[in-house]
Formats: C-alpha cells, sequence, structure tokens
C-alpha cells in the first residue's frame, strides 16, 4: 500500500483487481465467509470487527484501516461505486453556483479509459486530497428529512435516534447542534463514502464506533444492516459539524455507479435513461420517488 493514499474498495463478492496501483480492493465479512478471495485484502485481519459484517456493512473495512493501517490518507468506496475526481463538479465552501452538479454519475464499469475519464491520475487526485482534508461524496436532496426517512426505512429507526442522540449528548455535546440540522435537512450523505487525512479519520472513527458501541449495547433486536445505516446518518451529523466550525476545509464530489457490477441490491440509479429522463437530485427525480412509493 501507499504510505500516501489508500482508497479501500469495500467487496462482498470476487471482482478484478482495480487498475490503480492506490485502489484495494478488501473483502468484507471475510470472518464469515465460506472461502477467501484470491488475492484479496481481508477485513478479518489483525484488529478487527469482521464478524460484525452483517450488521456493520462496509464499516467493518473501516474499522480494519483505522486499526491496522498507517498511510497519510485514507479512501472508501465500493464495488459499484466511486468517486468522480473531476474538479468541474467540485463543491466547497467558496462555491457560488446556486445549483448543485448532480449527485452521482453513471458508467457500465470501473475499466481502466472510464476512470481515466474521471480523473485518477495520482497527481492530479493528490493535489485534491492535500487541499481538502475531509472530501465527502455529494449529498443527495431528497422529499423526507434524514430523521423522517430513517425512520420510515429502518424498523429500528426511531429508537437507534434516540440511542445515537443520547450517546452524542452524553459523549459529544458539542456535535448536538449539527446532530439536529442534519436530521432536519432534506440533503442526505449516501454510502458511507469518503476520504480523510489521517488525523481526520482517527478523530472520525473514535467518535463514530464509540457511538455505535453505545447503541449497540442497548439496542434489543438489532437486525442486519443497522449499524451500516447508522453509520450514514452519523457521517451526515459529522459533515454537517465540520461545515458548523468552518476550520477545516472540505469538498464535495460526485459518485460513479457502475451498473455491470454485482451487488446484493438493487440499484435504480444504475439506468442511463431514468437518469436522462430524472437527472439525480433534480425536483423531477424526487417526484417519481414520490409516486412510486405510492
Amino acid at each position: 500500500m501507499s504510505d500516501k493514499l489508500t482508497i479501500f474498495i469495500s467487496c462482498s463478492h470476487e471482482s478484478d483487481k482495480p487498475p490503480l496501483p492506490f485502489l484495494h480492493n478488501i473483502h468484507v465479512g471475510a470472518a464469515q465467509a465460506d472461502s477467501v478471495f484470491d488475492g484479496m485484502l481481508g477485513d478479518n485481519i489483525g484488529e478487527n470487527i469482521s464478524e460484525k459484517n452483517q450488521f456493520y456493512c462496509e464499516l467493518t473495512a473501516q474499522y480494519y484501516a483505522w486499526k491496522n493501517c498507517d498511510v497519510e490518507y485514507f479512501g472508501f468506496f465500493h464495488t459499484r461505486r466511486y468517486m468522480s475526481f473531476n474538479r468541474k463538479y467540485l463543491v466547497d465552501k467558496k462555491y457560488k453556483s446556486k445549483s448543485f452538479p448532480r449527485p452521482y454519475i453513471v458508467e457500465k464499469s470501473p475499466s481502466e479509459s472510464v476512470l481515466k475519464k474521471y480523473c485518477y491520475e495520482v497527481s492530479h487526485i493528490l493535489e485534491i486530497i492535500e487541499k481538502y482534508p475531509i472530501i465527502a461524496v455529494l449529498p443527495e436532496k431528497m422529499f423526507d428529512n434524514a430523521q423522517k426517512r430513517f425512520i420510515k426505512t429502518q424498523k429500528n429507526g426511531k429508537r437507534e435516534l434516540e440511542l445515537m442522540k443520547n450517546a452524542i449528548t452524553k459523549y459529544y455535546p458539542d456535535f448536538l447542534s449539527a446532530f439536529d440540522n442534519y436530521m432536519s435537512s432534506n440533503m442526505l450523505y449516501f454510502c458511507n463514502m469518503y476520504i480523510m487525512r489521517s488525523d481526520v479519520f482517527n478523530n472520525y472513527c473514535e467518535w463514530l464506533f464509540s457511538i455505535l458501541s453505545y447503541v449497540d449495547d442497548n439496542l434489543m433486536g438489532r437486525l442486519p444492516r443497522d449499524d451500516g445505516m447508522m453509520g450514514e446518518q452519523l457521517f451526515g451529523v459529522y459533515m454537517t459539524y465540520i461545515k458548523q466550525q468552518g476550520v477545516l476545509d472540505w469538498a464535495e464530489l460526485p459518485r460513479i455507479h457502475f451498473s455491470k457490477e454485482g451487488g446484493a441490491t438493487k440499484n435504480f440509479s444504475c439506468s442511463r435513461l431514468g437518469n436522462a429522463i430524472f437527472p439525480p437530485g433534480t425536483f423531477r427525480r424526487n417526484i417519481l420517488r414520490k409516486i412510486m412509493k405510492g
């Protein structure tokens, strides 16, 4: 691994090796898998929570990296979702336009030619990450705010939100305003995807996993993916806090969805025609979501 930048690609099935040296596939949930993926890093090495993958999803890769890796910048993507590094679509605190870029782009697969299209040159990426200690994917505008959507989509949602807020109140009261602001916002962060400088990453992980541990210890009847979904909410809270504090420079970039890559969930966003007619993040697309929900 590079001691400058390592981007981990969370995989739950065998996948081709990424074509660039700083991209590393990592087998998530390797501790409970029937077989290891040949030539792929596993999240069950060293200090890890790989056996909790059914609850933590891609966060087991982030925990592994936090406890076992020493690099200057950490990044986390998925087999089917990368980040675009095209500066044309970069949003930061100096961004002036009233309209934001679409939150995601659709391509067939992460081929070398596709990645080149989205500026996957080491020198270019380093220029960006050295300027911004934290880079997130662009938030997506939804009909419901974060709190309402989480309660609607998660069986344990109401109780989990209560416990997350209890943990923040008890251990991180400075984050309460960010928690309330994000939960009332309809600009939502998805996928647990980001790039962070090591000091920011270490602080974030200490904060994130301590809150999730508190919820785990106090939640009855845990369900698969609970912690992974809570992680998405908490990342939104963390980004809101970063923006409120105004100390760190931050940036946001679109995510790229790869329609030909396999995965456990069906992905409506991976329809080129759908994206053309109903562009991501637009009012038109949100109307479609409402209609589809009945």
